[in-house]
This record gives structure tokens, sequence and C-alpha cells, in this order.
């Protein structure tokens, strides 16, 4: 529910920039697979989809994700 919004959008302009065909594909792929699976879901349940327009709010919700503190990783970030 919360990826919908945005996801198939992201995959889209993926495909459109990427240098390479493997992310262009992996782009399209995600975006139509996931619109695929909604569509399914619909079916098996008979709920339409409840589409929820992307702003700035929406897309900076974390769905729930806790991100915890990350632990000092070598190389990722200055040491001194």
């Amino acid at each position: 529910r919360c990826v919908l919004p945005w996801v198939p959008q992201m995959g889209r302009r993926v495909a459109q920039r990427a240098e390479t065909q493997l992310y262009a594909a992996t782009g399209m792929l995600t975006a139509e697979l996931l619109e695929a699976l909604r569509a399914q879901l619909e079916q098996i349940t008979g709920e339409a989809p409840n589409p929820r327009p992307v702003t700035r709010a929406v897309a900076e919700k974390t769905c729930g994700i806790v991100h915890a503190e990350r632990p000092y990783v070598p190389g990722l970030s200055e040491s001194w």
C-alpha cells in the first residue's frame, strides 16, 4: 500500500534514464509487476485500488519502518 503510489512512476523514470539495458529493464519490470499484482489483488478481493496522490508528506513516510542507528563501517563515511 505504501509503495504503489510512487514505485511504478519511479520504475518508468529509471527505465527512461538508465544507461544500461539491465537497469532499464529492471525499472520497467518493477513497475509492471507491481501494477499487475495490484490488478490481481483487486480481482481476488473485489476491492478497487484507493490511489492517493504522491505528495511530499506521502513520499517521506516510512510506512512504519524504524531506521536504527547504523554501526560504523570503514569506507562509508569520513573516519576522522
